[in-house]
């Protein structure tokens, strides 16, 4: 049994991939967002995904630099599609506007 454990800074265990050039991803998130009511065709999520990145890294002090916190970016895009105001989206307060 291990007495020590070693977690990278945003306290996960085991490294996780996502290839986002994958369209399964896409596809599965814009499944997912139409269950909280965000209705997306999987390339205009993309779309909006990599705008609001875009957005994050140009209104960085140091764009070269700049750490993506790409919660808010996803809750970002929620909150631009929400087919009812009442339906929440659970995470950071904060986001962007894409307009």
């Amino acid at each position: 049994m291990y007495k020590n454990y070693i977690f990278d800074l945003y306290g996960t265990l085991v490294d996780i991939e996502v290839d986002e050039n994958k369209d399964e991803l896409w596809e599965k998130m814009a499944l997912f967002y139409s269950f909280y009511g965000a209705k997306y065709d999987p390339e205009d999520l993309k779309s909006k995904y990599y705008k609001f990145i875009d957005r994050m890294v140009e209104n960085a002090p140091n764009p070269a630099t700049a750490e993506i916190d790409v919660e808010v970016v996803f809750i970002s895009c929620s909150r631009r599609r929400m087919s009812s105001p009442r339906t929440k989206w659970q995470g950071k307060q904060q986001g962007f506007s894409d307009s």
